[in-house]
Formats: C-alpha cells, sequence, structure tokens
C-alpha cells in the first residue's frame, strides 16, 4: 500500500545549460534515497527537501553526459544505466 503525503518542493543548486534537473529514478540504497539527472549524469541524494550531488557519472566522451535513465539494486550493488546510445 502506498501513502501519499503533502508536496515538498525539490531543490538543487546546479542546473545544465539553464535547465533544472531531469530526474529519472528513485532508489534507495546504503539507506540513502538517490535520483539521477539524465542531462547531466549527477546522481543526487534526495532529502529534506534538497537534492545533493554524491556522484558524477561520465559519459562515452568529454562533451557528454551519461544519459542516466534506471538504477537497480542486485546483491548489495547500486546499477545504473541508459537506453544505450
Amino acid at each position: 500500500q502506498v501513502t501519499w503525503g503533502d508536496a515538498v518542493p525539490l531543490r538543487s543548486h546546479l542546473a545544465a545549460s539553464g535547465r533544472g534537473m531531469e530526474l529519472s529514478t528513485l532508489t534507495w540504497f546504503g539507506g540513502r534515497l538517490l535520483s539521477c539527472d539524465d542531462r547531466t549524469g549527477i546522481v543526487y541524494e534526495i532529502s529534506k527537501g534538497e537534492a545533493r550531488p554524491r556522484h558524477i557519472l561520465a559519459g562515452p566522451t568529454a562533451a557528454a553526459h551519461f544519459k542516466c535513465e534506471w538504477a537497480a539494486v542486485r546483491h548489495g550493488q547500486l546499477y545504473v544505466g541508459g537506453i544505450g546510445r
């Protein structure tokens, strides 16, 4: 059963090309709620209405960001992936 609470604005101090976050997934890992921005490859920890950067995932080239689209936990490991472009 899912019970929804009140809406809480989510804030971050980072932007890419003047745009806000595009969070693709929510994953509970290591006692933290994590989400990945599919424009920048930044993995955020979400806590108390703030998105704090935890990791930056590299893309295929220096000019490209990692386009993360999904995350999964298996055998105590966090896996983050994209659509394979």
